[in-house]
């Protein structure tokens, strides 16, 4: 998933194909995609034209039903393209950056299914996924949730 650069569009403009793959910086076959799959263009319009407020909607709609939420021991696994655990013993927490009064985390760790490297951010404001994989990081036998609960 791309984070296109959404603030780029301007509400009150419309967009040809072009003029919108050249503004979020994609192919204009990716343009063509997303009006066959749902993007509204103005009708009657050769060449197409899309309003500028519909394509941000459009956008914001398809980010949204793409996010997939974590529980507090899982990561998303970038190669299962899903939510995953990690490997036992093979979670490791570093700290990062300091953000105000809260503190960064990266955290990890080994996909369960495929092997593949996944990292997860996560800041002190959330203490019971920090408390979660550092249960998790020492091996201990219980699963996460039992220990959040």
């Amino acid at each position: 998933m791309h984070k296109h650069p959404i603030h780029l569009i301007k509400k009150d403009k419309t967009y040809t194909y072009k003029e919108l793959a050249a503004t979020l910086k994609v192919e204009k076959g990716t343009v063509q995609r997303w009006h066959k799959l749902g993007l509204p263009a103005l009708p009657g319009t050769f060449p197409l034209l899309f309003k500028g407020e519909e394509v941000k909607t459009y956008l914001l709609q398809k980010r949204k039903k793409q996010k997939q939420p974590l529980q507090a021991d899982e990561f998303l696994c970038m190669h299962c393209h899903a939510p995953k655990r990690s490997v036992r013993g093979c979670v490791q927490i570093v700290p990062g950056r300091q953000m105000g009064k809260f503190q960064q985390y990266r955290i990890t760790g080994k996909c369960e299914t495929c092997g593949t490297k996944i990292s997860r951010l996560v800041t002190n404001k959330t203490p019971e996924v920090l408390e979660a994989m550092k249960q998790y990081q020492s091996g201990n036998k219980k699963t996460i949730q039992e220990n959040i609960i």
